[in-house]
């Protein structure tokens, strides 16, 4: 199955964060995925969109043909979990009444890891958030271009997340020879997940994580089971996903965002993540 054929993590909640682009970078419309064609040196906009058929347009020429906001006109966000699944984006669009035309472009980053938030989504999974991590080299992550519209509705779908800026410690790589000035991300408000070592916990597919986690709290599974499908199928109820996530805190493994690290948030409000 490809990630234009995928569900998105909220219908398939164990699926998270869904099925990232197959392809380095690709421009994720309503009804699929196209393949962008990276150029090393190249601004994006010149990068060609493959339509089939040996025929090849500009990404600039193809948003423009779609009445869509051109590349420079678009804020490069990262993602670092179901944001950068075709299916996703798709989901969070057309609930908002938009049309989806959004490039997805893989990039290398420093300094930064791929975490696990300290809450459970209204979906049941356990969402990602970026750490600060200075021995991070070289990690694929992926940045989704938004136009203003599509940054704002994505806002909305983001009620435990801040948005700031990516810290100026932390290297994002479009090509080899291209480095992203400035960089926006979402960062958990409840902090991150940690192991009884106090290390950072890495996010990993959900029935392992789920599964680890309940073998290590044995308190849990008054809350969410005995096995990830108990625990989705409990996650509809609010008080459980507040439960979980209390005991996380009170459990000593949650540690708070680092107000130092990141820039000034912006607000944002929504109801999915």
């Amino acid at each position: 199955m490809t990630a234009g054929e995928a569900l998105d993590p909220i219908a398939a909640p164990l699926t998270y964060p869904g099925a990232a682009p197959d392809s380095p970078a690709v421009l994720v419309t309503e009804a699929g995925v196209l393949v962008v064609r990276p150029s090393r040196t190249g601004a994006l906009g010149e990068w060609r969109v493959t339509l089939g058929l040996g025929e090849s347009k500009a990404l600039d020429d193809v948003l423009r043909e779609r009445g869509a906001a051109l590349t420079v006109d678009r804020v490069p966000v990262l993602a670092v979990g179901s944001n950068a699944a075709p299916a996703q984006i798709r989901r969070k669009l057309s609930t908002a009444g938009l049309t989806a035309a959004i490039p997805v472009t893989a990039v290398t980053v420093d300094g930064l890891s791929v975490g696990v938030s300290a809450h459970v989504s209204n979906a049941g999974y356990l969402p990602a958030t970026p750490v600060p991590d200075s021995l991070a080299k070289s990690q694929r992550m992926w940045v989704t271009w938004l136009a203003l519209d599509e940054l704002q509705t994505i806002d909305k779908t983001e009620p435990n997340y801040d948005r700031v800026q990516v810290p100026a410690s932390c290297s994002i790589r479009l090509t080899p020879v291209q480095r992203l000035s400035e960089c926006w991300l979402y960062v958990s408000h409840h902090g991150y997940l940690t192991q009884r070592s106090g290390e950072p916990r890495t996010l990993i597919d959900q029935s392992g994580l789920m599964t680890s986690l309940l073998a290590e709290m044995p308190a849990l599974t008054d809350l969410a089971g005995t096995s990830p499908e108990e625990w989705i199928s409990r996650a509809h109820d609010q008080s459980m996903r507040d439960g979980i996530r209390d005991l996380f805190r009170s459990s000593g493994i949650t540690r708070s965002p680092d107000r130092d690290i990141w820039a000034a948030p912006e607000a944002s409000s929504g109801d999915q993540q």
